[in-house]
């Protein structure tokens, strides 16, 4: 079901924002890199909104909270698959893997069940990254299947996680009750005590060692270690991607001068009809070599023609219509591209309709960066512009239909908190529009709450525990019932 088309648009925020800010309707340049960053505060804004008055915390909004499930390994840590996993001697490759998340470590026992490597069982000497581990003995080289250690007692929790709402679970019907929430000390004392397998019935969250390229993460430890093929459900709280989310993002593509433009992913292009190749030497008399930014060392694939089909280096670039190879590539006519670069825009995604975004448009005596894709296949994306002179451009595409979370309902709360964000980021001050957010971010928490739960039933929400006790118990002193939590 189609979205409803009152609900606001990442590129309605970005007019919204550029006419408050006086930069009229189609920003550019600059002023549209401090759009795009001032959408995104007033985002964040929206997802953690204030306290309300006569509250002790902002509210959780139900649409960041869904349900996940975790699938228990009961006899391994991690598995691989031929399509994904390679061999070399005794280091061990799966880009899907995650060994340290999984906690395998020395000693594991690693079996090769299938594929070019050597099948058997082996031993971790080591892991060196959540990808790479190194075996004790060589295992030949090429493809493999294999499972890695024993039993997973702690489990990598997703990228977007943000907090846990309600605790894991059992699914219904297997007559097993929530399980506990605990300290991470008490089950790692429960480890150390009892190597105990079985239902799991404690457990606990905790921040995985922090790496600065991919950020904090968090992980789940079980106890006893899980010895049963259950799938675990849960509820957590997400924690949200940057709205303007880039389809594809290439450093440079070229752009001709004609009005009915074309956005090609590589620096030139040529037909027979225009290409010629004589040894080393290549004329184009319809080509940019200089204005598209054609260097030393760019690949130049010869693919129909006469000329010698195949990919040379360019050694050097004498004017807009001539460059030098660096080996012979035959005599003749030929078809060619020249540095070809990036994902194909069919293939990845781009439709009709999406944005392109280029970067330094002035350089190219263009009064405007952001155009409508009217077509693309393969290698090229077809917009209208008005003139401008041809050149090298950095560029990225943008799907049209970015809506942000919550929906219609929410609309107006979130097209505020940007405004509010541009009204303190521009006068560095707090007014009207902060004035007009607060209303209407009132405004979606109370729609918000009233598509919740009449009744709430049993307290089971963990998300502000921090591994308290769950337990109360009471006892008398003295004759005077006491609570002990």
């Amino acid at each position: 079901m189609a979205e409803s088309d009152l609900s606001i648009t990442y590129w309605d925020l970005v007019r919204e924002i550029s006419h408050f800010l006086g930069a009229g309707l189609n920003p550019e340049g600059d002023r549209l890199v401090l759009i795009r960053d001032i959408i995104e505060s007033g985002h964040r804004q929206f997802l953690m909104p204030p306290v309300l008055p006569g509250e002790r915390k902002p509210h959780r909004w139900r649409f960041l909270s869904p349900a996940a499930t975790l699938a228990l390994r009961p006899s391994y840590k991690e598995t691989g698959t031929i399509a994904t996993c390679s061999v070399a001697t005794v280091t061990v490759t799966d880009t899907a893997a995650k060994f340290l998340a999984y906690g395998v470590e020395a000693g594991d026992s690693f079996v090769i069940t299938a594929g070019d490597a050597d099948a058997g069982t082996y031993t971790v000497a080591s892991v060196t990254s959540e990808t790479v581990l190194v075996l004790t003995a060589t295992a030949g080289t090429g493809t493999a299947t294999y499972t890695v250690g024993a039993a997973a007692w702690k489990y990598p929790l997703p990228d977007d996680y943000g907090g846990l709402i309600l605790p894991f679970r059992y699914p219904a019907g297997t007559s097993h009750p929530p399980l506990e929430r605990t300290s991470e000390g008490r089950i790692l004392a429960g480890r150390s005590s009892s190597n105990t397998t079985g239902y799991p019935r404690m457990f606990a969250v905790r921040p995985r060692p922090f790496v600065q390229a991919s950020g904090q993460r968090f992980e789940i430890i079980f106890w006893p270690t899980p010895s049963v093929d259950k799938t675990l459900e849960y509820t957590y709280a997400v924690l949200m991607n940057k709205m303007g989310a880039v389809l594809m993002s290439h450093g440079a593509g070229t752009i001709g001068a004609d009005p009915y433009e074309v956005l090609r992913r590589y620096k030139e292009a040529g037909t027979t009809a225009t290409c010629t190749v004589s040894t080393v030497t290549v004329t184009d008399t319809a080509a940019h070599f200089v204005a598209y930014g054609v260097a030393a060392g760019d690949a130049f694939e010869i693919t129909a023609g006469d000329a010698d089909a195949g990919t040379y280096t360019v050694a050097s670039v004498t004017s807009d219509t001539v460059l030098v190879l660096t080996a012979t590539a035959g005599s003749g006519s030929a078809t060619y591209t020249v540095a070809l670069g990036g994902s194909a825009f069919a293939a990845g995604g781009v439709v009709a309709g999406d944005k392109v975004i280029l970067s330094n448009p002035a350089d190219m005596g263009m009064t405007q960066g952001i155009f409508t894709v009217e077509s693309c296949d393969a290698d090229t994306i077809t917009f209208t512009r008005g003139a401008g002179a041809p050149g090298q451009v950095a560029y990225e595409v943008m799907k049209a239909g970015l809506y942000p979370v919550g929906g219609m309902d929410h609309s107006e709360a979130i097209k505020f908190a940007c405004l509010a964000a541009a009204e303190i980021t521009i006068k560095h001050s707090v007014g009207v529009m902060n004035a007009k957010f607060l209303e209407r971010v009132t405004a979606s928490i109370g729609i918000d709450r009233s598509q919740g739960a009449e009744h709430l039933g049993q307290n089971l929400d963990a998300s502000d525990d921090d591994a308290r006790l769950s337990r109360i118990a009471s006892i008398s002193v003295g004759g005077v019932e006491q609570i002990r939590f």
